[in-house]
């Protein structure tokens, strides 16, 4: 079980009055929070000054409903809280309604965290649950309606919202038959898409941060994207339409975000290292293969809680196979004692 101090530190003076009142202060929590402040900026600049209103109702909201389940406890709210609003807000549509966006991360917080006893506890990445829940019961609202991406200068910097409307999603054009956007525009972002996912050059500076401070886990973020390329090469090639091409998988949608800032999370993820790779290439290979033949033009986000279900497993098999090995080992030297 992870203790609910996890990464508990002296902050300064300033920090502990702002922060200690309300939050235990968790030094990787707020890691990730400033890793996702490129996506968050990126959000504003290509879609205006409303996403950040998004985000600022998702951490309000999840953090309330944190506190009342908390208090019961006699705890403070654990500031993982303020991740898992974070990036539920990252990964709505531009447009979502607020009452949408408040029954998600209440959601969030209530079904895919307290239900199971709070922090370090939860099976399935709570921002994630929250995602699926509204996009189950709100399909127009999460899937309709997308804003085309501002350009120039100030583009959304002097703008609430934006009025320009695209079709599809880069992913939804390229499964339509429609003409896609070209590379240059999926890198920096300039295209509708949900709000955090867009920029794949905004999201690495946030995975460089992660990394560099050992954060994240480098082996979940490769081994999902190597799983994402190694089976949208073997579709793509082998001739199926649906499947785009290795590059186009990774920079098109959610894969890359999800990879650098879902995946990783401490809890709901694989905890053995070759449990961390079999975890990250399933999950890639699953959004490959959910977006390819399935109704939905995304697929990390259901690739991601079904892999969730199966980490406990895939750990317990890891650590099995290795007493057996370490087991074996033994063995011919016990023998060659005996035979002394």
């Amino acid at each position: 079980m992870i203790s609910h101090e996890l990464g508990h530190v002296n902050c300064p003076s300033a920090w502990n009055a702002g922060i200690r009142r309300f939050y235990v202060y968790q030094k990787p929590m707020f890691q990730v929070v400033l890793a996702t402040l490129p996506a968050v900026a990126g959000a504003v600049y290509f879609f205006g000054w409303r996403a950040l209103s998004v985000v600022l109702i998702s951490v309000a909201a999840g953090s309330l409903t944190e506190w009342l389940f908390c208090r019961s406890r006699g705890e403070k709210v654990s500031s993982a809280v303020l991740v898992t609003a974070v990036l539920y807000a990252l990964i709505l549509p531009p447009r979502v309604p607020y009452l949408v966006a408040l029954v998600g991360i209440v959601v969030a917080i209530v079904f895919g965290k307290e239900v199971f006893g709070g922090f370090g506890r939860n099976v399935f990445n709570p921002a994630m649950v929250g995602r699926c829940f509204i996009y189950v019961c709100f399909p127009q609202q999460m899937t309709k309606g997308w804003l085309a991406a501002m350009e120039g200068a100030p583009a959304g910097l002097a703008a609430w919202t934006g009025d320009a409307l695209t079709g599809a999603t880069p992913l939804a054009a390229y499964k339509a038959g429609e003409a896609t956007a070209p590379f240059w525009k999926l890198i920096v972002g300039n295209v509708g898409g949900c709000l955090g996912e867009t920029s794949a050059v905004l999201i690495l500076l946030g995975a460089a941060y992660l990394l560099v401070r050992k954060t994240a886990s480098w082996r979940i973020i490769a081994s999902c994207i190597a799983g994402a390329i190694a089976v949208s090469a073997l579709f793509h090639y082998l001739g199926a339409e649906t499947v785009p091409g290795p590059l186009f998988t990774v920079l098109g949608g959610g894969l890359l975000f999800g990879a650098v800032f879902m995946a990783t999370d401490p809890i709901s993820a694989a905890q053995t290292n070759a449990g961390r790779y079999i975890y990250g290439f399933l999950m890639g290979a699953l959004t490959v293969i959910i977006r390819g033949f399935s109704s939905f033009a995304g697929g990390f986000m259901f690739a991601l809680l079904l892999t969730n279900i199966f980490n406990p497993l895939i750990d317990h098999l890891v650590r099995e196979a290795g007493r057996r090995r370490k087991e074996a080992a033994r063995r011919p030297a016990a023998q060659g004692g005996k035979a002394a």
